[in-house]
């Protein structure tokens, strides 16, 4: 699909995100570039606060991301759907050691992607990610944050 009807899609997900992580490898960097020049880039210290982070798949990024994913699905802040397609995309993705130490993510090439939903959803988690003072935490969002806010209600007040 080319790219202006992958904005024109995206386009009103964006405008409500605050932040969107795009993968800025190969084909990403074009799509990226587009999208900066739409809604700014968001880099805090080069002091961009644009909604789009590029993000280059390094090692060092992959160890973060879907370390982080992980994390977030064991404290209960991300659930695994019911889609067997999606939950086989998610379990694609393996911790990989290599000969020297180095730990990396690698996920076969398939007919259907390579592992591009559990990439998504990390890049996902990545944005809702919010990193202060108080350490990395993701922002509830939806009836999560509706569920959150009654807990601390009552918790206030019992």
């Amino acid at each position: 699909m080319p790219t202006p009807q992958q904005v024109e899609i995206l386009r009103p997900r964006i405008q409500k995100a605050q932040r969107t992580c795009v993968d800025y490898t190969g084909p990403g960097i074009g799509f990226g570039d587009y999208l900066v020049k739409e809604f700014g880039e968001w880099e805090p210290a080069a002091h961009k606060f644009g909604k789009i982070e590029l993000c280059t798949f390094t090692a060092t990024l992959k160890r973060d991301i879907f370390s982080k994913l992980r994390m977030a699905f064991e404290q209960g802040a991300v659930r695994i759907p019911a889609s067997r397609v999606i939950r086989e995309d998610l379990h694609s993705m393996a911790r990989v050691t290599t000969k020297n130490g180095e730990v990396t993510y690698k996920a076969p090439h398939t007919e259907d992607g390579h592992a591009d939903r559990c990439t998504a959803l990390a890049l996902a988690v990545r944005a809702a990610t919010f990193t202060g003072s108080a350490g990395n935490f993701l922002v509830p969002t939806g009836r999560r944050a509706e569920l959150m806010a009654e807990r601390r209600s009552k918790e206030v007040f019992a």
